[in-house]
Parts: C-alpha cells; sequence; structure tokens
C-alpha cells in the first residue's frame, strides 16, 4: 500500500502517527505445529499514521491487525478535482471509481485491461495476479540502462517509512525521512505490452 502511495505521489517528506496493541497476547490459528498455542505481541499491531508527502499531498494511512473485517476501500484519494477510490494493490485488478468534484461514482474494471485479465490461482482464477511483471520491468531496465520501477531504492523509501510509523508511534512527535527516491516512471502501454514478449 505505501509503495503504491509513493508510486501515485512521490516520495515521502514526514510522518506523525499514533501505534497502539490491541492484545498483549494472541492465539496462533494458522495451521502448523505451533496453531493453539499463544505467543506474546511485541509490536504494535494497530497505527494510523499521517504522510507529508514532498509534493505536499498528505495522506491519512492506517493498518492495523485488531480488525476482523472492515468495508473500507484498499486507497481512497481526495484531490481539487474528484475523489478516487483504488482497488487492493495486492494484486494487478479490481475496479477503479471515480468521482469527478461530488458527482456519483464512476466504475472502470480492470478485467479487460492488459494485466487486469484474472488468471490466478490457475485452476480458477479469481484474480489478477501478475507478480512477475516487475522482474521482467528489472531484466529489461538491466538491458536498456534504465531505473527499474521495483528498485531497491524504492524498497528503501517503504521500509523507511514504515520504520519512521513505528518510531514516531514510540515518541509521539513527527520523523523526517531522510532518503530519498525518484517517483517511479509510469508504465506505457507498450512498455506494458512488451513486458509478455
Amino acid at each position: 500500500y505505501l509503495t503504491m502511495l509513493v508510486n501515485l505521489l512521490g516520495p515521502v517528506e514526514r510522518v506523525m502517527a499514533m501505534a497502539t496493541r490491541g492484545q498483549e497476547e494472541r492465539l496462533i490459528t494458522a495451521e502448523g505445529p505451533y496453531k493453539n498455542t499463544k505467543f506474546k505481541v511485541g509490536t504494535p499491531t494497530n497505527v494510523l499514521s499521517l504522510l507529508e508527502f514532498r509534493s505536499g499531498a498528505t495522506v491519512t494511512f492506517g493498518a492495523s491487525w485488531d480488525v476482523f473485517k472492515h468495508s473500507n476501500h484498499p486507497i481512497e484519494l481526495h484531490g481539487t478535482e474528484g475523489s478516487l477510490r483504488l482497488p487492493d494493490p495486492d494484486t494487478f485488478g479490481g475496479t477503479v471509481s471515480l468521482s469527478e468534484r461530488g458527482a456519483e461514482w464512476k466504475d472502470f474494471a480492470s478485467e479487460g485491461e492488459l494485466y487486469g485479465a484474472r488468471n490466478w490461482p490457475y485452476a480458477a482464477p479469481d484474480r489478477a495476479n501478475y507478480r512477475m511483471l516487475g522482474v521482467a520491468d528489472l531484466v529489461r531496465s538491466l538491458q536498456t540502462g534504465n531505473t527499474p520501477r521495483a528498485s531497491g531504492n524504492l524498497a528503501l523509501h517503504v521500509l523507511e517509512i514504515m520504520e519512521a510509523i513505528l518510531r514516531s508511534g514510540e515518541t509521539q512527535g513527527s520523523v523526517a525521512i531522510a532518503g530519498d527516491v525518484v517517483q517511479p516512471a509510469l508504465l506505457t502501454e507498450e512498455e506494458a505490452s512488451d513486458l509478455l514478449a
């Protein structure tokens, strides 16, 4: 989610956050040798933060392990010309919705788009999963000398944001982001099509 925000809005300059733990102990419910055992929670499990981007945009960002189910859109952005709902960036498909200046939402499905078609799981696809797209872009960038979109610098910047959120939650003050990253270039339709080859 943070990586998608940096892709859309550029690098983050500063964060402020509150961080809490919903429980002191948690029960392991996943299959495996530790199922139904408890462990002590050693990190915040609920964070609410304010991200200030170098572009001037500000975003509230919340993440929680303490929510059983929610009905919020994964990402919703509001600007001077309208509002935008974006699908879960953990997959490649989904519906983008746009409300221009308060008008009714217009939905734009991605199933007909190049990387929006449902292809996973293989036997009964229910979502778009094109995770190797980043690797293909990396290979092409090594061949052309261009900067890869999913670069180590981008990953380091997002990691610094996450660490700053936790530090701000501990200190109750704002934390500046020292590192910098160039906002990844948009993937054009031609480039996206070439990556399939």
